[in-house]
């Protein structure tokens, strides 16, 4: 798709490093991994508002982790994530793009998915959408989505 490639390592990069490859890209992937860590590093850094702002206003890309932090909040997701990853991480408010919860990695392990319907059940006052590794969410904003399958 022509984009150019930047790494950021938000653990390892200050704001103003991870700010200006923000600034100089189109699009961002933010791949999995623990989301209480994720969620942590952004907000150690201070750069969590920035990413909420990119993703606004450009291409943004979450997988795994990467896409459970553009909910409200992650809370939910302590049975599926360490939380003690991220002893720091004082609150579990995330980027708030979206007006409902994921559950990724549906269907790819038994575990996942006894796990993600103990949740679903658990936090029967929020909104779940179950995803498997083949499918995706495009939002167009915060109330307009449609989930997306490569079969």
């Amino acid at each position: 798709m022509n984009f150019n490639i930047v790494n950021i390592d938000i653990s390892k990069e200050n704001k103003q490093e991870i700010t200006e490859k923000f600034n100089s890209v189109n699009a961002i992937f933010v791949a999995g991994g623990n989301s209480f860590y994720l969620l942590q590093q952004l907000k150690m850094k201070d750069v969590l508002q920035e990413l909420i702002e990119f993703a606004n206003t450009k291409i943004y890309i979450g997988s795994s982790a990467g896409a459970c932090i553009t909910c409200p909040s992650i809370d939910y997701f302590e049975d599926l994530d360490d939380k003690s990853q991220a002893p720091l991480l004082n609150n579990c408010e995330a980027m708030n793009l979206i007006d409902f919860y994921i559950l990724p990695n549906y269907k790819s392990k038994e575990k996942y998915t006894k796990v993600a319907d103990e949740i679903e059940k658990s936090y029967n006052n929020y909104k779940f959408i179950k995803l498997s590794n083949e499918q995706a969410i495009i939002v167009y904003d915060m109330k307009n989505y449609k989930v997306v399958e490569t079969k």
